[in-house]
């Protein structure tokens, strides 16, 4: 799957960053330029492009006790195909990303974006990374059977 992302710092607004990371963490990133979200963080955010705007949501549910969003950072294609996900009114988005993050290893994202979807359940949002059947070069490398989507480079 993908873990975690990089994403350049001046893509998303500077208010957004202080709803999920600590002063530390941002001036981390002033330093690199560069901005870093990975699933198991406290507050897991991911970067999106959606309706013309770049902002940070949350990643995911981990939380079985206050959401009934899906438990989950990850949406499989072929479940959003099949409707699955119909019920949390999807949107399409995109995930600004450098690269991916999986089982200690780095990997390029060429197009600087990953495929996602953000759910919504009453006032609840959250992102979600989707996912696909792994290449067998993913498989390989990664030792995982599902990769992420990314955007097609326009």
């Amino acid at each position: 799957m993908c873990g975690g992302i990089v994403w350049k710092l001046d893509k998303v607004p500077k208010k957004d960053l202080q709803k999920f990371y600590t002063k530390e963490q941002i001036d981390k990133f002033n330093e690199s330029g560069k901005g870093t979200s990975f699933f198991w963080e406290a507050q897991p955010a991911l970067p999106i492009e959606i309706d013309n705007q770049i902002k940070l949501m949350p990643w995911g549910n981990r939380d079985d006790k206050t959401s009934k969003l899906p438990q989950t950072g990850w949406a499989k294609v072929e479940s959003i195909r099949d409707g699955k996900w119909k019920w949390l009114h999807p949107k399409r988005v995109k995930i600004i990303a450098e690269q991916g993050y999986e089982k200690g290893k780095w990997f390029n994202v060429k197009s600087g974006g990953i495929e996602g979807l953000v759910a919504k359940l009453d006032k609840e949002e959250r992102t979600y990374m989707i996912t696909k059947p792994a290449s067998e070069s993913y498989r390989e490398l990664f030792k995982h059977n599902r990769e992420p989507i990314e955007t097609k480079i326009l």
